[in-house]
């Protein structure tokens, strides 16, 4: 039994190690998200409060591949990331994946000025 066992782990990838949790959606480690994403980024909400998610960088929108809302995500720099990544664009929560809230942000290009644009991705409560 114990050899029948073992060929159903290593035929079956093994337990828990699957990447299977899709951008944007929460992870614990980066082993663990679907291909577009490059990394499982802390991500922090309005009232500070942080959660991880399945992201990669990038340097436009154009970089942000569409997710659970189907719109195509959008590209920024936030609190406690070193560079920008790609966020879940969302209308409302029910464009978010679990345990997140659709907020909106607000993006000056240069400080102090007009708004440059305004916008919505989801983010922790």
């Amino acid at each position: 039994m114990g050899r029948f066992f073992l060929a159903l782990l290593l035929a079956g990838g093994g337990l828990g190690c699957s990447n299977s949790i899709p951008i944007y959606d929460e992870c614990r480690d980066v082993r663990q998200c679907e291909g577009f994403a490059d990394g499982c980024y802390v991500i922090q909400g309005a009232l500070g409060s942080q959660s991880n998610m399945c992201s990669r960088r990038c340097t436009s929108d154009l970089d942000c591949p569409r997710g659970f809302s189907g719109q195509r995500g959008a590209c920024y720099e936030a609190v406690g990331n070193l560079w920008p990544i790609c966020y879940e664009r969302c209308i409302s929560d029910f464009d978010c994946p679990d345990n997140l809230i659709c907020e909106g942000v607000v993006e000056s290009i240069v400080p102090g000025l007009a708004l440059d644009r305004a916008d919505a991705i989801c983010l922790p409560p």
